[in-house]
């Protein structure tokens, strides 16, 4: 029914980011091939470009809460920058 739809409120961070943990927890359901791919593919080029312009502030990934995706669907750059909480 119609009614007993439960959604979560998903709240952009103030870069305009959500995690994909969170994208994936309001759709209750995985990723199409295709769009893990494409996935994929956005956060090793986020990557390689963050590498290229400065290998000691970057770190590994480790969970899908580390990944920002933007609203505009791009892999966001501070996924692979370490903040000054020195997240990893």
């Amino acid at each position: 029914m119609a009614g007993d739809w439960k959604f979560s409120r998903c709240t952009l961070d103030p870069n305009g980011c959500l995690q994909l943990s969170t994208i994936l927890q309001s759709f209750s359901a995985s990723l199409s091939e295709e769009r893990a791919w494409a996935l994929c593919f956005q956060s090793a080029k986020c990557m390689v470009n963050e590498w290229n312009s400065d290998s000691n502030s970057c770190y590994c990934l480790s969970d899908t809460s580390h990944l920002l995706i933007h609203k505009d669907g791009f892999v966001h750059r501070s996924t692979v920058k370490l903040s000054s909480s020195g997240k990893f």
